[in-house]
């Protein structure tokens, strides 16, 4: 019997800024997928397929990069990594916040973006469609809310 690859019901239609978009219900459906990702990968090998996601850093970040382009080229999507560490390429300065944003929903599918100022994600999630995240913000609190669940049962 040869396993079926599954395209997950990953539906990520909103930004996540904070971590506290999503519902306590949304949450917990959110962390039960990812035990499931974790523990049978190769079910979802191909549901990024066919995807670009951006991931834009100000910030250097060694395990949040690393991380993210895994994770996300382990299922199927392709990275497009934007290096804006260095003073001279950091956003805002060539191209407005906006402007990148939009251009960028033109191109990707998502914006994982590392940035010093949370008024940077909510003008790019302001003038994308697509979801823009915060990966250390966001991640953070659902960590913490699987510690939370995990301590109630």
């Amino acid at each position: 019997m040869t396993a079926t690859p599954l395209v997950a019901p990953i539906s990520l239609s909103t930004d996540l800024l904070t971590g506290a978009e999503w519902s306590p219900v949304h949450t917990r459906e959110l962390l039960h997928l990812s035990a499931d990702i974790k523990a049978r990968p190769v079910r979802y090998a191909s549901t990024l397929h066919g995807k670009f996601i951006a991931l834009i850093f100000e910030k250097p970040s060694l395990r949040t990069r690393v991380t993210f382009d895994v994770g996300i080229q382990s299922m199927g999507g392709a990275v497009v990594f934007l290096d804006h560490t260095q003073a001279s390429a950091s956003l805002g300065k060539r191209e407005s916040i906006a402007d990148v944003a939009r251009n960028l929903d033109r191109w990707v599918h998502g914006i994982v973006a590392r940035v010093y100022s949370q008024k940077v994600l909510e003008e790019m999630a302001a003038n994308a469609t697509i979801p823009v995240i915060h990966p250390r913000r966001a991640l953070w609190r659902l960590a913490r809310l699987q510690v939370d669940v995990c301590r109630r049962r």
